[in-house]
């Protein structure tokens, strides 16, 4: 099964990933040091298509990409021919062919997990974009807010389509006390939702982990 989480920065999305037993962190961001996850530490594309080729050949347990919006990022330097930082060039624009490789390659890492016997949970970014809607009470159009995985329009379909789990972490802190809520319903300015049966159930789970979100998916 397939989940993608997406948020803010600390909001609970690499806590929860991390929360699947004998779980392999595919640490793209270098922030998984807080969690007892198997963590790998890919630099570029290359390095993570190894990683993802050893995992599918011996799946030991669930995989999480962290995130998959710097897995996208490192797609874009590979159709450049870039294969280290270099604090002293400036970055040449993408084309629109490199971006659909990039898509490519992305939505292509995406099936190959799909095909996989273990869990996976895909971790990006949050993206803030507004869509045009018409207003009830007239033929006016105006612009609502939406949160989606940080990842170009491409990337992002084959994600939303083939994610079985799709949920939107966020954190809030009252007297010194952080709460994480992982939202799996549509809920207004959110993109979640999930092939579960949830039509009774809250919106969202406090604290997420895999133990409560399987209670909660299997009711």
């Amino acid at each position: 099964m397939i989940y993608l989480v997406y948020g803010r920065p600390k909001s609970g999305k690499t806590t929860f990933g991390s929360s699947f037993e004998n779980a392999t962190l595919v640490d793209l961001e270098r922030g998984g040091h807080h969690t007892d996850a198997k963590r790998v530490t890919p630099k570029d594309w290359t390095e993570l298509a190894q990683v993802i080729g050893d995992h599918t050949a011996t799946p030991k347990g669930p995989i999480v990409v962290d995130s998959l919006t710097v897995a996208h990022k490192m797609a874009l330097d590979y159709v450049q021919g870039k294969t280290k930082p270099d604090l002293l060039s400036i970055k040449k624009p993408v084309s629109l062919p490199q971006y659909g490789q990039a898509n490519d390659l992305v939505s292509q890492l995406i099936l190959t997990l799909r095909g996989l016997p273990t869990d996976t949970i895909l971790i990006c970014q949050e993206r803030v974009t507004y869509v045009e809607q018409a207003e009830p009470e007239d033929d006016s159009v105006g612009s609502v807010r939406e949160s989606v995985p940080d990842l170009p329009q491409g990337a992002r379909q084959t994600a939303l389509m083939y994610a079985d789990v799709i949920g939107y972490s966020e954190a809030s802190t009252k007297e010194g006390k952080t709460t994480y809520r992982l939202w799996l319903k549509p809920t207004e300015g959110i993109t979640a939702g999930c092939r579960f049966d949830i039509a009774n159930r809250k919106p969202f789970l406090i604290n997420p982990t895999e133990t409560r979100i399987n209670t909660y998916l299997k009711g």
